[in-house]
């Protein structure tokens, strides 16, 4: 049992490297998708293990010109279903693009909700 959560624990971290070095990898939908919905759990929303979220994020994304048999292929080794797996790659996507048009400075809206407040006393 303990070498499941050493295994498990191992898997975590290559997939939070793999997400910082690289786009090419779901890791980077994945942590786009928790972003979004932070209350959230992928797993749930997917019907899978938290395992194969984990398993799926070491997975390349799938390319435009094969989208359809990528994403079944990435679905049946992962243990995902194909349908929902496809939903949460449009949605990640779509809130990929959207951060990268319109990119959100955390200090700078921490300084306007100061402001605002300063202003309201």
């Amino acid at each position: 049992m303990s070498s499941d959560l050493n295994l498990d624990d191992d898997l975590r971290r290559s997939v939070e490297r793999a997400a910082r070095q690289s786009g090419a990898f779901t890791a980077a939908l994945v942590r786009t998708w928790q972003r979004a919905f932070p209350g959230e759990r992928l797993a749930e929303s997917l019907g899978c293990s938290e395992r194969a979220v984990l398993e799926l994020s070491l997975c390349l994304r799938p390319r435009a010109p094969s989208w359809v048999s990528d994403v079944g292929e990435i679905a049946s080794a992962v243990g995902i279903d194909a349908t929902r797996l496809e939903a949460f790659f449009r949605l990640a996507e779509v809130l990929d693009r959207l951060a990268l048009a319109h990119p959100t400075d955390e200090h700078a809206s921490q300084l306007m909700a100061a402001r605002d407040r300063e202003e309201e006393e």
